[in-house]
């Protein structure tokens, strides 16, 4: 399991992950499951085999600047998600083999995409996927109730909320984020 955590302010917007994979009894320790692109960075949360279509893929856009961007994004796993037989388009776009669980931070914010493809950008400055969820959305949401402003630390904070009340999280934390003029 996993715990992602973004989060958005005027100052900018950033990503951090944990690095704890786990299968039923089994820990390892996974490094980053962030994917970092020069206009973007991908935080999954969701299938590993997911994960490495979404590294190994070059027909993802350059850069996400909009839905319409994340439109093709998500177009595009599909597709690749069929070819490798992770979704069966027989029984509909919501059966999936490998799941979904993704947030996306760019410049132009903070978006997900789940296990049914829908497309959300998140309006109220953060989110969260994976085992620790809760807790991290705890962190997050005390975090911006007192005014704080430091998004880096945001992140870091809820990935250690999680790590330290949830057992499918643990590791290094890995952050990513661009800050605004």
């Amino acid at each position: 399991m996993t715990i992602i955590a973004a989060y958005e302010n005027k100052d900018g917007v950033w990503i951090a992950s944990d690095s704890r994979g786990s299968t039923n009894f089994v820990k390892w320790d996974l490094g980053t499951k962030l994917i970092y692109e020069e206009n973007y960075t991908i935080g999954n949360a969701g299938s590993y085999r997911t994960f490495d279509l979404i590294r190994e893929c070059n027909d993802f856009p350059e850069q996400i600047r909009d839905l319409d961007d994340l439109r093709e994004f998500r177009d595009n796993l599909r597709e690749i998600m069929l070819e490798d037989g992770g979704a069966s388009e027989a029984q509909g776009p919501e059966t999936l083999i490998h799941s979904v669980d993704i947030i996306i931070v760019s410049p132009a914010g903070i978006f997900d995409i789940s296990n049914d493809y829908q497309i959300h950008q998140i309006q109220h400055g953060y989110a969260a996927c994976g085992s620790g969820t809760e807790l991290a959305l705890g962190s997050m949401i005390t975090f911006k109730n007192t005014n704080q402003t430091d998004g880096y630390e945001a992140v870091r904070l809820a990935c250690e909320a999680a790590i330290a009340h949830s057992c499918g999280c643990g590791g290094d934390i890995y952050i990513d984020g661009w800050e605004r003029d």
